[in-house]
């Protein structure tokens, strides 16, 4: 049995790689860094808890507008497709209307025609009917 008093490479204690932004967006920017432990995780600095997104170079006021313009975006998406339902159901209600106009003009039309018909055809046998005579 040999005693030994090097640390076995599964044992090795984790690298950091030290990450630096170019240029500051503000005073506040500090360094980040990213561990790599014994399974190859990534560790990374999680500054907002709401999102859990990892911490850029991208300006926390910046990822906020994002995030505000995405909401008003879903928020005019929402009304406007509700202002569509009721203009195609307005429209819907109109040209049911206009149908059954037009239905009912069809129908009194054919009620008047019928009527002069039958008129024409009265006055005709009555006209017949002295001639025979």
């Amino acid at each position: 049995f040999k005693l030994s008093t090097e640390v076995p490479p599964k044992a090795k204690k984790s690298s950091s790689t030290n990450l630096q932004q170019k240029e500051a967006q503000n005073s506040s920017w500090q360094q980040k860094y990213f561990v790599h432990g014994e399974l190859s995780d990534i560790v990374a600095d999680v500054q907002n808890q709401i999102h859990g997104c990892i911490n850029s170079s991208v300006s926390e006021d910046i990822d906020v507008f994002l995030s505000s313009l995405h909401d008003i975006a879903t928020a005019a998406d929402r009304i406007l497709h509700d202002r569509l339902s009721k203009i195609s159901s307005m429209e819907e209600k109109v040209i049911n209307q206009l149908i059954q106009e037009r239905q009912d003009i069809i129908n009194k039309i054919l009620i008047k025609g019928r009527l002069q018909m039958d008129q024409s055809e009265e006055h005709y046998r009555k006209i017949s009917a002295s001639t025979r005579s």
